[in-house]
């Protein structure tokens, strides 16, 4: 019988989390049929006995191994091999609340014309988080109600679902960006969906589609948090669009150099790594985007 939900996990390396995020999948209420595609998308650690324990005890589990490195590569690979028509993507590092693959369903039935649909996200931690760590770092929300995704609005990859004729049509996610292996990269969801908008497809957020997506503990440090932005930076010129002015942006950088010092000065952080990330994190964002401008 073809499953109404393919549910696609694409993981490299993390083995013991994948294992808390398809234990999740197994405690799904949707009591109609669907299917997990993992996608080990290269890895060296126990990723395959970790799935293949879970295929073991369900039929509706699949492993499927992606020897080309990237993040994109993956996901392509996992909605090439669905067999549903909906095509759901959780990150290895996140969980899914009990509901979550009966909220999709039941959302797609009553839009018919949506294309893609993306939910909130909650954030836990498997270590102890620092007092200086920003609390709404590994949170995501558009709100509480139901609606199409407005202008410079977009869903995160941890929680997305997409009509698989419409991934099809849009060629999938851009394998030139992405997360290859241990290396930052960012912005290949956004780009599809860019696209897509573009193409006159509808795009929904809908509160009632949750996951929790863990904070890592190598996350929990400075440095990391600002490598972060500057990679997002970078790759924000290829995920939203923009196209030459590079000399625009460079004559902006002063101005925006006096808000990272006006952020240092004057945001009511009471620890200073919490100001440095405040006042540091948007201007390395500015100049990962103006580097690669000045690659382009």
């Amino acid at each position: 019988m073809k499953p109404l939900l393919t549910i696609v996990v694409c993981t490299y390396n993390r083995a013991d989390l994948l294992k808390i995020c398809l234990d999740s999948l197994v405690a799904q209420e949707l009591d109609q049929d669907f299917e997990v595609i993992v996608v080990d998308n290269n890895s060296s650690d126990y990723t395959a006995e970790v799935v293949l324990a879970f295929t073991q005890k369900s039929n509706y589990f699949r492993y499927i191994f992606e020897p080309q490195q990237g993040l994109s590569y993956a996901r392509n690979r996992g909605a090439a091999e669905a067999g549903a028509d909906l095509v759901a993507y959780i990150d290895d590092d996140a969980r899914a609340w009990p509901d979550w693959a009966q909220s999709i369903v039941a959302f797609f039935e009553q839009h018919s014309k949506v294309a893609a649909v993306g939910g909130p996200y909650l954030s836990y931690c498997t270590a102890a988080i620092p007092d200086w760590f920003p609390r709404e770092y590994g949170t995501w929300s558009l709100g509480s109600k139901s609606r199409a995704l407005g202008e410079g609005e977009w869903i995160n990859g941890t929680n997305m679902i997409y009509r698989r004729d419409v991934l099809s049509m849009m060629g999938a996610f851009d394998t030139s960006i992405g997360m290859r292996g241990e290396e930052l990269s960012y912005g290949e969801e956004t780009h599809l969906l860019r696209r897509m908008k573009s193409a006159g497809h509808l795009i929904y957020y809908h509160p009632d589609i949750v996951v929790e997506h863990a904070i890592l503990p190598h996350k929990l440090s400075l440095g990391w948090l600002l490598q972060s932005c500057y990679a997002n930076g970078y790759d924000g010129v290829q995920t939203l669009g923009y196209q030459g002015r590079w000399m625009l942006y460079l004559s902006k950088m002063p101005l925006h150099m006096g808000l990272a010092l006006f952020r240092f000065i004057f945001t009511c952080e009471p620890f200073m790594r919490a100001r440095i990330y405040r006042a540091l994190g948007p201007l390395l964002w500015r100049l990962g985007f103006l580097a690669r401008l000045w690659a382009h």
